[in-house]
C-alpha cells in the first residue's frame, strides 16, 4: 500500500511523467516504468523532495496493475496479493490523485504510459476524452509492439482498446478507429498462421462485417496451414474465426463446413496420441470427446458422431485393463469393470436403474469413527486452521483448528475433515462407476428413447407440474451437459425439498424484518433437525457439504449467484450433484431406500469409503 505525504502536485506530476515515459529501453512495458518511477520515488525520497516522491510513487502504482483483458469490467489487477497484504489497486486512487493526473495527462507522449494513464481515468471516471485518449494511444502502442517480442501483449492492447471502443456505442468513430488499425495490422502481420494473426482475426470479426468472403477466406487458408505444421490449436481457431466471417457473409453452408472442420481437429489430435500406452489412451479419450461435444452444435453431424462415439468406445474398452491407481492404494479398474457389467446389454430403461442405484450416500457415523481413531495423527490441522479460497482467490471460509486449547476435538473443523474424504469418495464414485456407466448407456441406446418420465410422474419427491424440469435436466447430464442439467435440477431439488418438507408438516418460510413472507432456501433447509430426521443423517449430510457448504463446492449457492465456471460445472462434484439427483427421483418412485443401501443387497458397485481402504 502507498504511503503519500499529501504533497502532489500538477507540476511535479507533469515533469515526473516525462522522465520515465521517454526513455527507449521502457517503451512497451508498464512493468519497467514501474521499476524506474520507484527508484526515482525512493531518491526522492532520500532528498525529501515530496512533491517528487509523491507524484513519481503514484505513477509506480499505475504502471505497476496487470492488464487483465479477460475480463472488461475489471481491467486492472494488483501486481500481487496475498494473505499478507497487497500491492496497488486501481480502487485506492483518491479524487484529489484522480483530479492532479487528469490535468497532467497531455505530458504523456509515449503510447503505452499514455494509454495507462487514461485508461484509470476513464475506468474510475468514465471521461470520454480519456477515453478517447485511451484508445488511440493503446492502438499506437500495438502496432509498435507487433512486430516484435510483445506481439501478445499488442494484441491486449488491440482487445483493450476494443472493449473500451465498444463501451462508447456501436457507431462511435472509435469503434471504426479500432477496426481500421486492426485491418491494417492483418495486412502486414496476419499472412502466415500464427496465434497473433489468428486473435488479430477474431477482434476484426467481433468489430466489423465489411468483406467478409476476404477474411474467410484468409482465416481458412491460415487454418489449414496450421494444420499441416499441425498445430490443432490454433488451427481450431482459425476454423473458428472462419464460420464467424461465413456467418456476416450469411454463408450458412461453409460455417457449416468451418465449424466441422474446427470439431475434426480433435479428431485428428486424439489421432496423433496415439495408443502406445495408457496415457496416450487417456488424452486420445479426451480428444475424441471433446470432438463428440463440439459437433453436438453443428447441424447435420449426427452420423459423424455416433462413428467418433464408437471410436471412443472402443478406445475406452483397451484403456480399462491399463487404468493407473486414482491413489496409492485405489485401482479403479475393477470398479470400472463392475460398474460396465450393471448395464451391458440391457435395456435403457433398466440400465437408467442400474445407475441410479449403483451408489449409496456414505455413512457419516462410521467417516467419523475412522478419523477420531487417526486424529492424533493430524499434527499440522490440530495445530492450524484452514482458509479456503474460490477460484477467483476470494477467501469463501475459514475452518478452524482441528483440537480446542483444552484438547477437544473441534466439530467444525471434523465436518470439514470428514466433507474432505466424502469428496475423495465423490470422485472415485464418479470415476469408477457413473462415468463408465453413463457413457455405456449413451453407446448402446445412442438410437433409443431413454425416458425419466416414468421415475417423476406420481413421484412424491416431485411436485405437479415440475416434471419437465427434472426430465430435461436429467436428460442433459445423461448426455455430458451437466452445466445445463444443474441449472435445471438444483433449483428443483431446492423446491423439492421444501415441497415434501412441508407434506410432512413442517413449516418453511418465515418473515422478514418488514414483515414480508419468504420461502426458506436450500441453505437454511439442509441445517434443519427435520432434515436429517426426513432424509437420514447420511443423504442430509452428503447434500449440505455438496450443495451449500461454503468450504466444499457450493453448488447451489456459485449456481444461483452465477459463480460457477464451465470448468465447475464439469467436475466430479457437478457429476455427482446431477447422478445424487438421480438416484433420490428413482429411489423415491421404486419405493427404495435413498438414505443407505439394503441390507442384503449385492448389487452396489459403489467403491469403498476411502478411510477402509488399504
Amino acid at each position: 500500500m502507498r504511503i503519500t505525504t499529501g504533497a502532489l502536485t500538477e507540476d511535479a506530476l507533469r515533469l515526473a511523467i516525462p522522465t520515465v515515459g521517454a526513455a527507449a529501453e521502457c517503451r512497451g512495458d508498464c512493468d519497467r516504468f514501474s521499476i524506474e518511477y520507484a527508484k526515482l520515488r525512493d531518491h526522492a525520497e532520500a532528498n525529501e523532495e515530496n512533491a517528487k516522491r509523491d507524484a513519481y510513487a503514484l505513477l509506480a502504482a499505475i504502471t505497476s496493475l496487470r492488464l487483465n483483458v479477460k475480463d472488461p469490467a475489471a481491467p486492472f489487477r494488483p501486481l500481487y496479493q496475498s494473505f499478507a497484504g497487497r500491492s496497488s489497486s486501481i480502487e485506492d486512487f483518491t479524487d484529489e490523485e484522480l483530479d492532479v493526473l487528469q490535468t497532467a495527462l497531455p505530458a504523456a507522449e509515449n503510447h503505452e504510459l499514455a494509454a495507462r494513464l487514461a485508461d484509470v481515468l476513464w475506468h474510475r471516471r468514465r471521461v470520454y476524452e480519456c477515453a478517447r485518449f485511451a484508445v488511440e494511444h493503446y492502438l499506437a502502442s500495438a502496432k509498435e509492439m507487433i512486430g516484435g517480442e510483445h506481439a501478445f501483449r499488442a494484441i491486449d492492447r488491440l482487445i483493450r482498446a476494443r472493449d473500451i471502443a465498444v463501451l462508447l456505442g456501436r457507431s462511435h468513430d472509435c469503434v471504426r478507429l479500432v477496426v481500421d488499425t486492426t485491418a491494417e495490422l492483418i495486412d502486414h502481420h496476419a499472412q502466415e498462421p500464427s496465434f497473433v494473426a489468428a486473435h488479430l482475426i477474431g477482434v476484426l470479426g467481433q468489430l466489423s462485417d465489411k468483406d467478409p468472403e476476404l477474411y474467410a477466406k484468409l482465416a481458412a487458408r491460415l487454418a489449414a496451414e496450421a494444420e499441416r505444421e499441425p498445430n490443432w490449436i490454433l488451427a481450431r481457431e482459425l476454423w473458428e474465426h472462419a464460420a464467424r466471417w461465413h456467418k456476416h457473409a450469411k454463408d450458412d453452408d461453409a460455417r457449416r463446413d468451418a465449424l466441422i472442420r474446427a470439431g475434426e481437429t480433435f479428431v485428428r489430435e486424439a489421432g496423433d496420441r496415439g495408443d502406445a500406452d495408457i496415457h496416450a489412451k487417456m488424452v486420445a479419450a479426451h480428444f475424441l470427446r471433446s470432438a463428440i461435444t463440439y459437433l453436438q452444435r453443428v447441424p447435420g453431424t449426427k452420423d459423424r458422431r455416433r462413428e467418433l462415439h464408437s471410436e471412443l468406445l472402443a478406445l475406452q474398452d483397451k484403456a480399462v485393463g491399463e487404468m493407473p491407481h486414482f491413489t496409492h492404494s485405489s485401482d479403479i479398474s475393477e470398479i470400472v469393470q463392475n460398474s460396465l457389467k450393471r448395464v451391458e446389454g440391457k435395456g435403457p430403461q433398466e440400465s437408467i436403474i442400474a445407475l441410479a442405484l449403483c451408489g449409496y450416500p456414505r455413512s457419516v457415523k462410521e467417516m467419523r469413527q475412522r478419523f477420531e481413531k487417526r486424529a492424533d495423527d493430524s499434527i499440522l490441522s490440530s495445530m492450524f486452521g484452514k482458509t479456503i479460497q474460490s477460484e477467483a482467490g476470494k477467501v469463501v471460509a475459514h475452518v478452524p483448528p482441528l483440537r480446542a486449547l483444552d484438547g477437544a476435538l473441534n466439530d467444525q473443523a471434523v465436518r470439514h475433515e470428514l466433507a474432505t474424504e466424502l469428496q475423495l469418495f465423490r470422485s472415485l464414485h464418479v470415476c469408477g462407476v457413473i462415468e463408465p456407466m453413463r457413457h455405456r448407456i449413451l453407446a448402446e441406446h445412442a438410437n433409443q428413447e431413454l425416458l425419466f418420465s416414468p421415475y417423476l410422474a406420481g413421484n412424491p419427491f416431485v411436485p405437479l407440474g415440475r416434471q419437465m424440469f427434472f426430465a430435461q435436466g436429467l436428460e442433459a447430464g445423461l448426455f455430458g451437459k451437466f452445466a445445463q442439467a444443474l441449472h435445471l435440477l438444483v433449483p428443483q431439488l431446492e423446491n423439492s425439498l421444501r415441497y415434501w418438507l412441508f407434506l410432512n408438516g413442517v413449516i418453511v418460510s418465515g418473515f422478514d424484518a418488514d414483515g414480508i413472507q419468504e420461502e426458506y432456501d436450500l441453505n437454511r433447509m439442509l441445517r434443519m433437525p427435520e432434515v436429517d430426521a426426513m432424509l437420514g443423517e447420511d443423504l442430509a449430510f452428503d447434500m449440505r457439504t455438496l450443495l451449500v457448504e461454503k468450504s466444499g463446492p457450493n453448488l447451489r449457492n456459485r449456481i444461483a449467484h452465477g459463480l460457477a465456471s464451465v470448468t465447475a460445472l464439469e467436475a466430479e462434484p457437478a457429476v455427482y450433484a446431477w447422478w445424487l439427483i438421480l438416484h433420490i427421483c428413482v429411489s423415491t418412485a421404486l419405493g427404495s431406500e435413498v438414505m443407505g443401501p439394503p441390507e442384503s443387497s449385492s448389487n452396489d458397485t459403489t467403491p469403498k469409503d476411502p478411510g477402509q481402504q488399504a
